[in-house]
């Protein structure tokens, strides 16, 4: 379910591990520019959009710029939200949160958000079919 603006559909979340020699903030422009590209409308915090692609870790760097563009690593909110923390520690069970600590321990603190889990093909099976 949304969290901040409620009156908006409900949506898929998903967390991905990916390797790469970009900078923190690179990285997050070019997300910016891909979510520029699908349509996303920044008309409000927290609007409906048609996707949200968040930088939550970094390596195991803290990171503060004010921007623009504006960004905080470790995503300033994960640790609260079930439904960043459980699919991350589906990728990796021992993830720790840079100044924050265990993701697991983080998750067991949201038992009370309900989140509807479904898992798809690993993308390879989908690439390859």
């Amino acid at each position: 379910k949304p969290i901040g603006y409620r009156n908006q559909p409900n949506f898929i979340n998903a967390v991905i591990c990916i390797k790469s020699t970009l900078t923190s903030l690179k990285l997050l422009k070019i997300l910016l520019e891909i979510e520029n590209q699908c349509g996303r409308k920044r008309s409000f915090k927290n609007a409906p959009r048609s996707i949200d692609l968040d930088l939550l870790i970094f390596k195991s760097l803290k990171v503060q710029l004010k921007g623009p563009p504006k960004l905080i690593i470790p995503h300033p909110q994960m640790h609260r939200r079930a439904f960043v923390l459980k699919p991350l520690i589906e990728i990796d069970p021992n993830c720790i949160i840079p100044g924050l600590g265990q993701a697991s321990i983080k998750l067991k603190n949201c038992h009370s958000q309900k989140i509807e889990c479904f898992k798809q093909k690993p993308l390879v099976d989908l690439i390859n079919n």
